[in-house]
C-alpha cells in the first residue's frame, strides 16, 4: 500500500518506519505543491495522503478544490477543536492530534482509507475466503491460510479496490519507489495464492483474470 506524507520528517520518523514495516509505504514530499502535483497526476495511485500542520494551512481545500479525492489525514500538535474543525471543513478526512502511538496512527490510518472506500468493516467475504483487513489475516472457513507479506499486498490490494486492476497498478501498491519492480512477478504471486486458498479447500481459484485488462478478487466461483 502506498501513501504520500507532507511536512512528516523528523518527529514523525518513528511512524513512517513502523509504517513501512507494516508494508504501508510512504513518498515523501517537502513541498505543498508538489504534493498536490502527484496526487492530481494520474500516474500516480496513492492509498492516502498524511499531512502535517500546525497552522492555518490551506493544503486540504487546495486538494479538494484540484478534484482530488484520496483520503486526506492531518497530523497536528494543537490540541484546539478549532484546528480539527477548520481541517475538516477544509477537506481532511480525519485529523489526529500528536504525539499518538504508531500502532493508534496505524489503526486511524487502515480505518480512513477503508471508510473511504465504503469498506467500514474490516472483515471482508469474498466467496468462501474471509479477509480481515485489520489483522492481516486470511481464511477459508475457519482455517487460516499462511501466506506471505507480498501475497497478502496484493490480497489487500485487490480486496479494497472492489474492480479489475493491471498488474502495473498492483505493482504501483505494493512496491516501493526504490525496489525492483517487475510486473511479471504479480503472475506468480497470484498464482501461488491460488494455489494455497484451493490446499485449504477453497474448489476455485480466487483471483481471476480478465485478458488484457488485469486481475480481480472474486466473490465466487465462476
Amino acid at each position: 500500500m502506498r501513501i504520500l506524507t507532507l511536512h512528516m520528517q523528523q518527529e514523525y520518523s518513528v511512524l513512517i518506519e513502523h509504517l513501512n514495516q507494516s508494508a504501508i509505504y510512504a513518498d515523501e514530499c517537502l513541498d505543498e505543491e508538489d504534493a498536490i502535483s502527484l496526487l492530481s497526476f494520474e500516474g500516480y495511485e496513492f492509498e492516502a495522503c498524511l499531512y502535517h500542520t500546525n497552522n492555518a494551512s490551506q493544503f486540504a481545500k487546495t486538494v479538494r478544490s484540484e478534484g482530488v479525492h484520496t483520503p486526506l489525514i492531518c497530523f497536528t500538535g494543537i490540541h484546539d477543536p478549532k484546528m480539527t474543525v477548520m481541517q475538516l471543513n477544509q477537506g481532511a478526512d480525519q485529523v489526529v492530534r500528536c504525539p499518538v502511538d504508531k500502532y493508534e496512527a496505524e489503526a486511524v490510518i487502515l480505518s480512513t482509507i477503508r471508510r473511504c472506500k465504503g469498506v467500514p468493516d474490516p472483515v471482508m467475504e469474498f466467496g468462501g475466503i474471509t479477509i480481515n483487513l485489520a489483522t492481516k489475516n486470511a481464511y477459508v472457513g475457519e482455517k487460516r491460510v499462511h501466506i506471505t507479506k507480498m501475497q497478502w499486498l496484493i490480497l489487500e490490494t485487490l480486496a479494497l479496490a472492489g474492480c479489475t486492476l493491471s498488474c502495473d497498478r498492483i505493482v504501483e501498491q505494493i512496491y516501493t519507489a526504490d525496489q525492483y519492480r517487475e510486473s511479471k512477478i504479480i503472475d506468480v504471486f497470484i498464482c501461488r495464492l491460488n494455489q494455497e486458498f484451493q490446499k485449504h479447500g477453497l474448489p476455485y481459484k480466487p483471483i481471476k483474470t480478465v485478458w488484457g485488462v488485469g486481475r480481480y478478487l472474486s466473490k465466487g466461483d465462476e
